[in-house]
């Protein structure tokens, strides 16, 4: 079966390719004046003071997730969603804390903010992690506000939605820390690869540490030698390698300067995609989104469960229709991660969570297909009407 219309996928070509080349042809294989120069405009691109280039998203996750902690109490909870990626939650679990989970809206697939404030209150939570569902987010200035008036550091996964905006204000400077992932599938590609940002000098140079070993911050400033210790091989914290290849920094180095022409196209396709959404509206709940400037890692299908249920249906079997179609599809996550078997073991606090009846219901009745970059408007259009007759034949349309 041959992929007509892939969820994703980076976008590249002989400019990417030459600065690839050049990076081989140094010499330097990681820490090189590509990912010092990828570093520094991706701190000019989000208006920040620091960025710490890794080899994934998840590895952001971590680096953010241990700096959090040193302005914490230990075994803190963090509010954070019950439909989200992993290794949000296996972030908090491997820094010790425990995960109040809380529900999502329907129609925007994220918190609702005053909700969150809410459920942080009374739960008594340190922090929150917040991530931004395919792309969308929620009331950033309220939440943000309200985090600071409480007096907590928060995280922001923008993975699914990197060069987006709030209300004119670049999405990834509002939380404490944000991470962003540089996979193939995201908005730009490193072939693999993520960051951290911060405007938090102190947060910026833990991250730093932890990405080299744990290494002292700062080492190659000044002399290497100092009062009789080595600094190459002095060690302030106990951290990692998580460093990115060169390779991967000239890439995303290209790609960067990108960003803005494959998010406008995005856009334009999520339009295209909502227009034709509305038009359904007997089968589907329509997404609403948070902001005009929002880039969309992909397009909600979100069912009217009713509908399903009266052909004797589920979403899997419209998401075979489309991939035998050649339309790819994806779940939304993998559902409620307190129900998934590699958290059976992990005593989530529930007290406050409630019954979860959005994330749940958008477990069972919802998936995505592409807003892809990659894709003209003419793709679009194709795309769309393949999916109307697979619907039909389904009896979901008239």
């Amino acid at each position: 079966m041959r992929v007509k219309f892939p969820y994703g996928g980076p976008v590249y070509g002989s400019e990417e390719i030459g600065a690839m080349h050049a990076s081989i042809a140094s010499g330097r294989f990681w820490g090189g004046e590509f990912t010092h120069k990828l570093e520094e405009e991706l701190v000019r691109y989000l208006g920040v003071s620091r960025v710490v280039v890794v080899n994934s998203g998840s590895s952001a996750l971590l680096l953010a997730g241990e700096a959090i902690s040193t302005l914490i109490p230990k075994n803190s909870r963090v509010v954070t969603q019950a439909l989200t990626f992993p290794t949000n939650i296996n972030t908090s679990i491997q820094v010790g804390r425990r995960p109040v989970l809380i529900d999502v809206e329907l129609d925007t697939l994220n918190v609702n903010a005053q909700h969150a404030l809410e459920i942080v209150r009374k739960s008594g939570s340190e922090t929150l992690t917040l991530t931004h569902t395919i792309g969308n987010t929620t009331q950033l200035d309220e939440l943000g506000d309200g985090l600071k008036e409480i007096g907590i550091p928060w995280i922001e996964d923008m993975c699914d939605c990197l060069g987006s905006s709030y209300k004119g204000r670049k999405i990834g400077t509002w939380g404490s820390v944000a991470c962003s992932s540089l996979h193939p599938a995201h908005q730009i590609s490193a072939g693999l690869g993520g960051f951290s940002a911060t405007s938090d000098e102190k947060l910026g140079e833990v991250m730093h540490s932890l990405r080299d070993w744990g290494r002292a911050s700062g080492f190659g400033v000044g002399e290497r030698f100092r009062d009789g210790v080595d600094m190459q091989y002095y060690y302030t914290r106990r951290g990692y390698n998580l460093q990115l290849p060169e390779v991967c920094s000239a890439m995303g180095l290209v790609q960067l300067r990108k960003l803005d022409e494959f998010n406008l196209q995005r856009r334009r396709n999520f339009q295209r995609e909502l227009e034709w959404a509305m038009n359904h509206l007997s089968i589907l709940i329509p997404p609403r989104q948070s902001s005009e400037d929002i880039s969309w890692f992909g397009f909600p299908l979100i069912f009217r469960e009713a509908s399903l249920r009266e052909r004797g249906l589920t979403r899997f079997d419209v998401m075979r229709r489309l991939e035998l179609e050649g339309v790819e599809t994806r779940s939304i996550y993998g559902g409620c991660v307190n129900e998934l078997p590699a958290y059976s073991d992990i005593e989530f606090d529930m007290r406050w969570s409630g019954s979860l009846g959005n994330s749940k219901y958008l477990s069972r009745n919802g998936m995505w297909v592409s807003a892809w970059h990659g894709l003209s408007d003419g793709d679009i259009e194709d795309m769309l009407s393949i999916i109307d007759v697979q619907l039909k034949g389904l009896g979901l349309l008239d």
